[in-house]
């Protein structure tokens, strides 16, 4: 029994001996106690650019603070990679600070790569904190946006059948858009208006273009565009049979939104060209030319028979080895030629062989109301007038003429004898 007793009393000893030897042991080199009693929270200050677009770099500037009533011992700020932002590999993800005191205030920053094929919307950068030394973590998000910031879907290309628009005559306007932007858009709506505004307020003016849809609307909804997408649609409206040739600018409005919801519009201006082919008859409008004779005068007339006017109209007559232009110029300019109008041009010409009839070589050149050059070589049939006939038609006139007079003559002697006879 007594043996027993010694023995427990032995255990008991060596136990607590093996105690205090421990505990003096942690005295001389104590471990480190996880600090649960700080609190360090963080806040993003800013980030720039805001939104930040796919490929770019953004610049996180972070606000820490303690806000335990103890010091935290070994403060560590931690980025953790999260798509799509990363950093270079020359970058170190690891800010530390040691110990910070109660409610003090630290401050951080990183330089963040947004990956290329960033998915536009709301994004989160993870910042981990840890008090311990690293030993436990803390981590907290935050929201940065990632879109591309002027979300762009562009006029490709506008094409109209025919080339030109002909007054009174349907026609269609082919509108090609470009989604421009690396992200989805939705909502798209093109609206073109036959009504240009000018000025603003009280001196505001509207105008009515002389256009008009024909079987459909000048709007278009579409409901998507992926990144890189092209859609074209077509419009047939119809210029006004009045409608005079020219580039009309027509205003359009381009409206559409991108994956964060936000909207976007456009206001531009297209030209629509309008215009007809011109119609110019080439004729002789008086002919003096003679055979044998001196220099004669040809006088032409051009009528504009078409929708459109024309301008800078220049005629060219040239020979021909029957005969020789005597002016002092074969060129003349005329300018321009309303539509159902005319203008004439002469020329001195004279005979060198003696036929009947010749082709006179016209060259005519003008500019529709586009600008666009129209050249055009003709052959105008000219009838040579007899000399002959000239002649004999001059002699019954002269003798007409002088019949008159004599007749004339002899009534005037006849009343003056008359008057004399009966004076006596």
């Amino acid at each position: 029994m007594k043996k027993q007793l010694i023995t427990l009393i032995i255990s008991m000893l060596l136990l607590f001996s093996t105690m205090v030897s421990a505990a003096v042991i942690d005295d001389e080199v104590p471990s480190f106690i996880p600090d649960t009693t700080s609190n360090v929270r963080i806040e993003l200050l800013r980030a720039e650019p805001s939104p930040v677009e796919p490929g770019e770099y953004i610049m996180a500037y972070f606000k820490a603070e303690n806000f335990a009533t103890v010091k935290a011992k070994e403060v560590v700020f931690e980025f953790i990679e999260n798509y799509p932002f990363s950093l270079d590999e020359t970058t170190d993800p690891i800010t530390e600070y040691g110990l910070v005191g109660a409610l003090d205030l630290m401050t951080f920053d990183y330089k963040i790569r947004v990956d290329d094929n960033a998915v536009e919307g709301t994004n989160q950068i993870k910042i981990r904190v840890s008090t311990d030394g690293g030993i436990t973590y803390k981590e907290q998000k935050f929201n940065v946006a990632v879109r591309t910031r002027d979300a762009i879907v562009s006029i490709e290309d506008i094409k109209t059948t025919p080339e030109s628009l002909v007054p009174g005559e349907t026609g269609a306007v082919k509108i090609t858009l470009k989604n421009l932007a690396d992200s989805l858009v939705r909502d798209i709506k093109f609206v073109m208006s036959f009504e240009r505004v000018l000025g603003s307020g009280v001196t505001q003016t509207v105008t009515d273009l002389p256009f008009v849809p024909i079987g459909s609307s000048t709007e278009k909804n579409i409901k998507q565009m992926t990144p890189g997408q092209i859609i074209s649609f077509d419009l047939n409206i119809m210029p006004f049979p009045d409608a005079a040739g020219g580039v009309y600018k027509i205003p359009v409005t381009l409206t559409y939104s991108d994956e964060t919801g936000q909207t976007f519009t456009q206001n531009t201006i297209i030209g629509l060209p309008v215009n007809s082919m011109p119609d110019i008859i080439t004729m002789i409008d008086s002919n003096t030319v003679v055979a044998g004779q001196n220099a004669g005068e040809v006088s032409l007339k051009f009528v504009n028979k078409g929708f459109t006017d024309i301008k800078f109209f220049t005629v060219e007559v040239m020979d021909n080895g029957a005969y020789e232009v005597v002016s002092p110029s074969r060129i003349v300019y005329i300018g321009d030629i309303d539509s159902d109008d005319f203008e004439t041009a002469d020329f001195n010409i004279f005979m060198t062989k003696n036929v009947k009839e010749v082709l006179l070589p016209v060259k005519i050149e003008y500019r529709d109301a586009n600008n666009k050059l129209y050249t055009q070589n003709l052959e105008i049939p000219l009838k040579i007038n007899d000399a002959a006939k000239l002649g004999n038609s001059s002699s019954k006139s002269g003798l007409i003429i002088f019949l008159l007079l004599a007749a004339g003559g002899g009534y005037w002697y006849y009343r003056r004898r008359k008057k004399k006879k009966s004076t006596k």
